[in-house]
């Protein structure tokens, strides 16, 4: 390995902590840490302690993001703080909450490997029917157990949690806004996306993605094989195709 002068690896530690301190860094407010970062020997460095720390570091347009990568034990969250920031009970509340957020992602981006962007903009009420679709296709799933075991992740819960809620009606707002449904759960999952930086409430109707979770998705979220996977299957599943492979 050649020789790193050290004043870069001084100028890699700033940035990486003033990334952690802040969650990113721009052009006007961190033009000295901007310019820094686009030195060959201090980015190399960035490199191999994102490797080292289970961190991602990504480019925007005028800000450089950080995010924890998803096994990340330091940086991210565990099941108990995010129960808290998202807040939810238990578990199966939890696993409900990865799943519409896997809905989400599916509905904005598309293209081998999710790396393209194909919406700007999502209605709240469709994110709903997404959901609704592909969780009544599972309802009827029999091979729900091996799928399950394959993509380690569990459907079975997910249908049981969403069935338990309280139906959506478009016609009764008191439905909307109570706490036990299904709308109201959806909302909680987007206002969570919006506090961590990756979208945008118009309205309380209409959901946008920001840069960071464009670069999230696109660059390293389903460069993972099983969260791809998981996006196909979700993507995928439509009632008659299940109910005829399950002829």
């Amino acid at each position: 390995m050649y020789n790193v002068d050290i004043e870069n690896v001084r100028n890699a530690v700033k940035i990486f902590f003033k990334l952690i301190e802040k969650g990113e860094i721009n052009k006007i407010d961190d033009r000295e840490y901007m310019d820094m970062i686009d030195q060959s020997e201090v980015s190399d460095v960035l490199n191999v302690m994102e490797e080292e720390t289970g961190t991602i570091i990504l480019r925007g347009s005028d800000r450089i993001y950080i995010s924890a990568k998803t096994d990340n034990k330091v940086f991210g969250y565990n099941n108990e703080e995010l129960r808290n920031l998202l807040k939810v009970s238990d578990n199966s509340e939890l696993y409900l909450c990865y799943f519409i957020m896997l809905c989400i992602m599916c509905l904005f981006y598309a293209g081998e490997g999710y790396d393209m962007k194909c919406r700007e903009f999502i209605e709240i009420e469709e994110i709903h029917r997404y959901a609704d679709d592909k969780i009544k296709s599972l309802e009827d799933f029999n091979k729900t157990e091996e799928v399950e075991a394959t993509l380690q992740i569990n459907f079975g819960t997910v249908v049981q949690k969403w069935n338990s809620m309280i139906v959506y009606d478009e016609r009764k707002v008191n439905v909307q806004s109570t706490k036990n449904s299904r709308m109201a759960f959806i909302k909680k999952v987007c206002a969570f996306l919006r506090d961590q930086g990756l979208a945008i409430i118009e309205e309380d109707k209409v959901l946008r993605t920001t840069e960071k979770m464009d670069r999230m998705v696109t660059s390293y979220y389903t460069a993972d094989d099983r969260k791809q996977e998981i996006m196909d299957f979700i993507n995928g599943i439509k009632k008659d195709d299940l109910n005829a492979d399950n002829k």
